[in-house]
């Protein structure tokens, strides 16, 4: 599915270096490169830690094509349901093996030859 069709949605993005943000596509192109109206960066706490979760606004926020993961769209019922300054959780890992294959799906999409990564 094209990215497109999540143009004027709200979504939920996992970056390369575990970040989750939240925000309304307002524009992709084929490098996966997403701009993002009302961005909030949501900072998940482990259980241990006494410190509430939080959800940091960044505004308009520019995500590079090459640090997204993942991009879904986000249940806005169910998402406003949620008060996130209880959510706890783990960090999210992400092994080197997924990681080279998210940056070779990457360039293979954007018709580019990855440094040292073959198809």
């Amino acid at each position: 599915m094209s990215l497109n069709a999540y143009l004027n949605k709200k979504v939920l993005i996992i970056t390369a270096d575990s970040r989750t943000l939240v925000g309304t596509l307002v524009s992709c192109d084929n490098s996966t490169n997403l701009v993002l109206s009302h961005a909030e960066e949501r900072i998940i706490r482990v259980p241990d830690d006494p410190e509430p979760s939080m959800q940091v606004p960044l505004g308009l926020y520019l995500v590079r094509g090459d640090n997204v993961c993942t991009v879904g769209v986000v249940d806005e019922t169910m998402d406003e349901s949620i008060n996130w300054s209880e959510v706890k959780g783990t960090d999210i890992k992400i092994d080197a093996v997924f990681a080279e294959a998210a940056i070779a799906s990457h360039y293979q999409r954007s018709g580019l030859a990855a440094p040292g990564v073959r198809f």
